[in-house]
């Protein structure tokens, strides 16, 4: 009899840090506002269902930086954004802003999306940069 505790243990256990630790993206969850934790500026995406965003930077004091909107696709874990100006912490109103984008490097940015029980729901970057989850959509 013990032994049969002992492996249903073992499996809540499986199943519970399957369920913290869980990597799968789901479009019930992943949908919301985003906001960068960039110590220069205020990097915001807003995902929606139809797997589009839209992104505003400003400045800390609120001055505005750069708006866009573009698309996103999902591959397993992670998330790729299409016509995404990459923020190396570096951006400031001093820039010019050209509604052509002619002046920005735009490209696409991969992220690993992390949704964790008790800590919350982030886009990951890198270990120095991320996307935490304010609001869903």
């Amino acid at each position: 009899m013990k032994k049969y505790i002992y492996i249903f243990a073992i499996f809540i256990a499986i199943l519970f840090f399957y369920a913290v630790y869980s990597m799968e993206i789901s479009m019930a969850n992943l949908p919301g506002t985003y906001v960068g934790n960039f110590s220069n500026n205020r990097d915001t995406i807003v995902l929606f269902p139809d797997k589009t965003y839209t992104r505003s930077i400003k400045e800390n004091d609120g001055d505005f930086i750069y708006k866009d909107n573009g698309k996103y696709k999902i591959i397993g874990e992670k998330i790729i954004f299409y016509n995404f100006l990459i923020n190396d912490n570096d951006l400031t109103a001093g820039i010019n802003y050209n509604p052509d984008f002619k002046d920005f490097d735009l490209g696409t940015l991969t992220v690993r999306y992390s949704r964790k029980i008790f800590v919350g729901e982030f886009l990951r970057i890198d270990d120095e940069y991320s996307y935490e989850k304010l609001q869903n959509y």
